[in-house]
C-alpha cells in the first residue's frame, strides 16, 4: 500500500459533463471515484502521460452518484477476462482491480458492495 486512499469526487461530470476522464494513480494506489455522469476512463503516469504509467497493483472504487446508472466506456489501455467489458452496478460499490504491465491495464470487477 502507497499513501492514503484518494477520494476523488468526478466533479467536471457534475458541473456539465465530460467525456474523457484521467486516471492517475500518482500519490496513491487505491482511488474512491464517485461518478455523476457517463465518460471514457483513460489511464496516465506520474507526470501526465501515457508513457510514465507505472507497473503495479491499483485498486478502483467506483461509486455511482446521483441518477446511478452512469457508465464509464474504457479505453484500449483497459483490458479484461475475455474481452468483455464489465457493466458497472446501478448502486452500491464496485471494486475494480488492475494489475498494470507495460502500460497495460488489466481488469477484474467486483460488483455492487452495499
Amino acid at each position: 500500500f502507497v499513501g492514503q486512499v484518494a477520494n476523488i469526487v468526478d466533479a467536471q461530470s457534475t458541473l456539465g459533463g465530460i467525456t474523457n476522464y484521467l486516471l492517475n494513480f500518482k500519490d496513491t494506489n487505491i482511488i474512491r471515484l464517485t461518478i455523476n455522469g457517463s465518460f471514457t476512463m483513460n489511464a496516465v503516469g506520474p507526470d501526465g502521460s501515457v508513457g510514465d504509467i507505472r507497473d503495479g497493483v491499483y485498486k478502483l472504487f467506483v461509486v455511482q452518484g446521483p441518477g446511478g446508472s452512469h457508465v464509464i466506456t474504457w479505453s484500449s489501455q483497459f483490458k479484461w477476462p475475455g474481452g468483455t467489458t464489465p457493466t458497472l452496478s446501478t448502486s452500491g460499490v464496485d471494486l475494480i482491480s488492475f494489475v498494470v504491465d507495460d502500460g497495460k491495464f488489466y481488469g477484474t470487477i467486483e460488483k455492487a458492495f452495499s
